[in-house]
């Protein structure tokens, strides 16, 4: 792992033409190591109800790369009146 590593965070969904580039502007997402792993996180707040995919994906310095996927479900809220 390279120090300079950067991760690209995309989140797709609730609907099939929603995206979102979830890069903040400035500095790549914090790095920090954890035992022989490392901790890269990005924050981002959901405001509608859904079924949601996560895509994390990040490459080497010798273009080896490497891609996560997540799915998030946020339930409806129910108005409580």
């Amino acid at each position: 792992m390279y120090s300079n590593a950067m991760v690209l965070w995309e989140l797709f969904g609730p609907g099939e033409e929603d995206y979102r580039w979830l890069q903040r502007s400035g500095a790549g997402s914090p790095i920090a190591r954890v035992g022989p792993a490392y901790l890269i996180e990005t924050k981002f707040s959901l405001d509608q109800p859904g079924n949601y995919r996560l895509r994390a994906a990040t490459t080497d310095l010798a273009g080896r790369s490497a891609v996560v996927w997540t799915d998030l479900s946020v339930p409806a809220v129910e108005n409580a009146n």
